[in-house]
């Protein structure tokens, strides 16, 4: 029951599809995740709703190691992003300057405050 609930609640906030639930926890077909939801997604909103049944140490830990791996992988994405933004922050950066160079032409507001860190950090580099 356990597991069940765990699958609904993570198709159902949206986390991971039904076929991304299909091939984690290696469920053979999609009727039986959308049966699931029918059984469980309802009564895991009225549940919630009336109160909290209390839950084995087993199913405790189980919920923690799922929202674990869940924040993990958001970490994980989230410094990627981090990663692309400051890439993509550096290329603009020396296009500017590449522009300036090459053009002779101001593109730089004289004022810093609106400028981003990594432009703040290039132009004291000059």
């Amino acid at each position: 029951m356990s597991f069940k609930l765990a699958v609904v609640r993570e198709v159902d906030t949206g986390s991971i599809g039904i076929k991304a639930a299909m091939l984690k926890y290696g469920i053979q077909g999609h009727a039986t995740i959308t049966e699931w939801r029918r059984k469980y997604g309802i009564f895991e909103r009225e549940y919630q709703v009336g109160g909290n049944m209390p839950k084995t140490p087993q199913q405790r830990i189980f919920e923690l190691e799922q929202k674990v791996r869940l924040l993990e992988k958001e970490k994980a994405f989230l410094e990627q992003e981090m990663a692309n933004v400051t890439d993509k922050a550096n290329i603009l950066d020396r296009l500017i300057q590449l522009a300036e160079q090459e053009y002779g032409l101001r593109i730089r507001k004289n004022s810093l405050s609106g400028q981003s860190e990594v432009t703040q950090r290039s132009s004291k580099k000059r």
